[in-house]
């Protein structure tokens, strides 16, 4: 980005690189912080309907880490919860870049 702007000035040294590492990284740290922080997204926010989410929520799941914390075994033991349910929230959580577990946690 920045060695783009050097390039067109004729600016040249190591601060340019060393200013482009640097926004390289705050970019991807951004990145991070806003995955962890959509993760603490409230269930009965997430997207997911309201029926699946007060059932969810009633069983103590509270926001998107503890979904995705869950298998579909577990999943499909809470009373209330079918196949359709399961495949909202498979959907739900590929909107956060995330599955469910594959194994208990």
């Amino acid at each position: 980005m920045l060695k783009k702007y050097a390039e067109i000035h004729g600016v040249t040294g190591s601060f340019i690189e060393q200013v482009d590492g640097l926004i390289t990284h705050l970019i991807e740290r951004h990145r991070e912080i806003i995955q962890q922080k959509s993760l603490l997204v409230p269930i009965m926010g997430s997207g997911l309907s309201r029926r699946t989410a007060k059932i969810l929520a009633g069983r103590g799941v509270g926001n998107i880490r503890q979904l995705a914390d869950l298998t579909r075994v577990e999943l499909r033991r809470i009373p209330g919860i079918g196949s359709e349910s399961v495949r909202e929230v498979r959907a739900t959580l590929a909107d956060f870049g995330l599955k469910l577990q594959e194994t208990p946690t």
